[in-house]
């Protein structure tokens, strides 16, 4: 699961506790959808991969996600809809990679 567009308060210097929604307006506590733009992955997707080899993108189309952070550790959990209709639901605890 990626997300590469993520948007928070101006302000802010760390992603920020709350919940996210998908949303094509780039305001705070919103993410882009997935989309693929002259050949380049872009918003939030998941990665389908076997073997360590990629079998299929599927591109986030709604939803939301919320993070909660707990000292070092952060909370994550999100339900999300992808293009191929499927629902992706999935929670996460421990230390969040920011890159």
């Amino acid at each position: 699961l990626y997300f590469s567009d993520i948007f928070m308060d101006p302000e802010a210097t760390t992603l920020a506790d709350g919940t996210y929604t998908l949303d094509s307006v780039a305001s705070p506590f919103t993410f882009l959808p997935g989309m693929n733009i002259d050949g380049g992955i872009t918003g939030a997707y998941v990665l389908l991969l076997q073997e360590a080899e990629l079998k299929k993108i599927y591109y986030v189309t709604s939803g939301s996600f919320t993070l909660a952070t707990r000292g070092d550790t952060t909370d994550f959990s999100c339900h999300l809809m992808l293009d191929s209709k499927q629902s992706y639901d999935a929670t996460y605890s421990g230390v969040l990679i920011r890159e």
